[in-house]
């Protein structure tokens, strides 16, 4: 009998940044390091190259009150999102680069989502990584920003649209890890 392969929301995945240095995505096809850099696909390219032990992050989706809890902490969208959407939706074929101000706002919500979403770190912690140093705000129990400070921001902000995509997701190939 083949055992049924149980996917859960909140069922850690383990994933490799695309910014680790022992990592080597030149060998992939453009297509393939697109879809790794934009989190489309969370399981490392097959013609990847590892150079040394990449560093694996645990990261797991939010349920929905967890998304609730986060709403207050999330930084408000900027007045040029607005703009933006307005000019697209009347002309669709169109598509307008983010402001730097709307980047911003989007930089600071993957890295919440990051510290809400990250469970661990199994290879290659940085120096003076403590698993305890968690805060609490209301039930939510993040990183602190001195903890997740300590890893690269590009890192960071990967892992934050990584948890992202799994909070959204809705198939199991979603889910995919690259453990």
């Amino acid at each position: 009998m083949i055992p049924f392969t149980i996917y859960s929301r909140r069922e850690p995945v383990s994933v490799v940044s695309p910014f680790d240095p022992s990592v080597d995505l030149v060998a992939c096809s453009e297509s393939e390091r697109l879809d790794y850099y934009a989190c489309r696909t969370l399981d490392l390219p097959a013609l990847a190259v590892l150079i040394s032990t990449p560093t694996r992050f645990r990261v797991r989706a939010l349920s929905p009150l967890e998304l609730r809890q986060l709403r207050p902490l999330l930084p408000l969208p900027h007045p040029s999102t607005r703009e933006r959407l307005a000019a697209e939706a009347a002309n669709p074929e169109v598509k307008l680069p983010h402001s730097p101000e709307e980047t911003v706002v989007l930089e600071e919500t993957l890295r919440l989502f990051a510290r809400a979403g990250l469970e661990g770190i199994e290879d290659g912690s940085p120096p003076g990584w403590d698993p305890s140093q968690r805060i609490r705000i209301g039930g939510l129990r993040l990183w602190s920003e001195d903890v997740i400070g300590g890893l690269p921001d590009e890192t960071v902000i990967w892992l934050g649209a990584a948890v992202s995509r799994l909070t959204h997701s809705t198939t199991p190939e979603q889910k995919k890890s690259s453990g």
